[in-house]
């Protein structure tokens, strides 16, 4: 690998280690919070990239459209 490809993935692995602040997402209208879950209130291409990026599933069901996202391991 080069150094280019390399500064490339350390970047893309420093972008994945930021919080997902769920709560901004939720007082802009993106999402809905019902219980644990969260539920998609937009097309998902208005949601911020970083928060596209965490989606790990999406499911519908009767409530809307259910969304995953990963979490962050506090350590390796």
């Amino acid at each position: 690998m080069d150094d280019n490809m390399i500064n490339k993935l350390v970047e893309e692995a420093q972008r994945l280690a930021e919080p997902l602040d769920l709560q901004s997402l939720i007082d802009q209208g993106l999402i809905l919070k019902k219980g644990k879950c969260y539920y998609l209130n937009c097309d998902p291409a208005e949601l911020p990239k970083l928060a596209r990026r965490r989606i790990v599933g999406i499911e519908k069901n009767k409530n809307g459209v259910k969304v995953n996202f990963s979490r962050i391991q506090k350590q390796l």
